[in-house]
């Protein structure tokens, strides 16, 4: 195959992967949702245990792994943090659960970055430096699902402070 060919390859691979997870986003996000509290660690526990196997098995064989990490945890706490404040987030009928709402900064920040992702797994398939940017991806959705869940339940205490 050509190198012309297998870029053709890659990005329709790429444009069905954006296109299917763009459908998939926009079909869970449009309506509002409810969140229980005693729930809200739940996704932010998967990718952690996720992230640190991922850590686990590659960082002891790979040493420059350790300043993606540095980079990747901090970068993962900012976009969840972005995406925590762009939610809008109330009180829902059932005690102690939020009500969840995306806005189109919320989605954005969110397709940005799973579009990020799909395009470095895409492009740098093969590459010997995928397992580097694969864990260090993973350590930023575990930072991220961490901090857009942290946010929410804060601004959700806020809200039921005043209510």
């Amino acid at each position: 195959m050509s190198n012309l060919e297998d870029a053709l390859l890659r990005s329709l691979v790429f444009v069905a992967f954006a296109a299917l997870t763009a459908v998939c986003a926009y079909l869970y996000q449009r309506n509002e949702r409810k969140q229980r509290l005693a729930a809200a660690w739940m996704w932010p526990a998967f990718y952690t245990l996720l992230a640190l196997r991922s850590v686990l098995i590659q960082l002891p064989n790979d040493a420059s792994l350790a300043p993606w990490l540095a980079i990747a945890f901090p970068v993962g706490l900012a976009i969840g943090a972005a995406r925590g404040l762009a939610f809008k987030v109330g009180v829902a009928d059932e005690p102690r659960t939020l009500r969840l709402t995306a806005t189109p900064l919320s989605a954005a920040i969110y397709l940005a970055v799973l579009f990020y992702n799909e395009f470095i797994q895409v492009f740098r398939h093969g590459d010997p430096q995928l397992g580097r940017l694969s864990c260090a991806l993973l350590v930023v959705t575990a930072g991220s699902s961490i901090a857009v869940n942290a946010v929410r339940v804060l601004r959700y205490a806020s809200v039921t402070r005043h209510v």
